[in-house]
């Protein structure tokens, strides 16, 4: 009997200006931090699993110069958790493509505990 891998499905808000940025970047960075796993975006239907990850990306802020964001986790068995805010502020120029990774890895590494323990 074949195992099939864990998934961790990933939900991004429309942000204007960032958002053709901020799901891809996302996506890649989780996709690096946990190779275990299926990472994809939000299918918004009901193929989704009761043990699958749920991440969400919440942005408080997201200007031409700066993003401030946190991200939310959960399964169907558990309540939502989250955690700390990271902060990317740009003073020489406007946010350029590839900062974005920049910003999701921090994200990845600031919220390090669900990655590293799955769901727990």
């Amino acid at each position: 009997m074949s195992q099939t891998k864990p998934v961790i499905v990933v939900s991004c808000p429309d942000v204007p200006g960032h958002g053709d940025h901020l799901c891809p970047a996302l996506i890649a960075s989780l996709t690096q931090a946990a190779p275990e796993h299926v990472v994809q975006e939000t299918a918004n239907d009901d193929t989704t699993r009761p043990e699958d990850l749920h991440v969400t990306l919440v942005m408080r802020d997201a200007t031409d110069y700066r993003l401030i964001g946190t991200l939310e986790w959960r399964t169907q068995q558990q309540p939502p958790s989250s955690g700390p805010e990271v902060e990317l502020t740009v003073m020489d120029s406007t946010i350029r493509p590839g900062m974005y990774r920049q910003f999701t890895d921090e994200l990845i590494k600031a919220n390090a505990k669900f990655v590293a323990n799955d769901t727990n």
